[in-house]
């Protein structure tokens, strides 16, 4: 059975959305996607690294452009197995 995700990340790091957005946020996903089986929202209360899944090949810093590595101290806690 295959999984189909649509991830949606805020641009602001400290950004948490309000439980209005989030029943928003499912009215909009519904109205997209009609046929769509189960529709989960997680939110999460700090920054935290999130795999994209397959065909995973870097991390790129959007300031300095340079190249993290996932045991790198400036990534390190954002992991979910590091919590």
């Amino acid at each position: 059975m295959s999984l189909d995700m649509l991830r949606v990340i805020p641009i602001g790091p400290h950004y948490i959305p309000t439980r209005d957005v989030e029943s928003r946020l499912r009215e909009l996903v519904e109205n997209m996607l009609p046929d769509a089986g189960e529709i989960e929202i997680d939110f999460y209360n700090k920054m935290r690294f999130i795999d994209q899944g397959e065909n995973f090949e870097r991390v790129i810093c959007p300031e300095c452009r340079s190249k993290l590595e996932l045991h790198d101290e400036k990534i390190s806690g954002l992991c979910p197995s590091d919590s």
